[in-house]
């Protein structure tokens, strides 16, 4: 079973490659050592030395639905 982070994202943003410094910055305040592998389209986030891959998703609710990104387990 894959593991999964989701992290609801202060900010708007139109592609993931712009959201990754806040999800980088979330990470570290919580106690997590990670890095950007990969930047682009299909990002690739090492998090504990475990490599995870990253996702937008947007659930409707309101307006303006609050973005999600999701870190799935490589």
């Amino acid at each position: 079973m894959e593991k999964k982070i989701k992290i609801e994202l202060d900010n708007r943003y139109k592609n993931i490659s712009d959201a990754m410094p806040e999800v980088i910055d979330y990470l570290t305040q919580q106690g997590y050592e990670c890095n950007i592998k990969l930047l682009g389209s299909n990002p690739i986030v090492e998090i504990n030395k475990v490599e995870y891959g990253a996702r937008i998703s947007q659930r409707i609710l309101g307006p303006l639905p609050p973005q999600i990104i999701i870190l799935e387990e490589k």
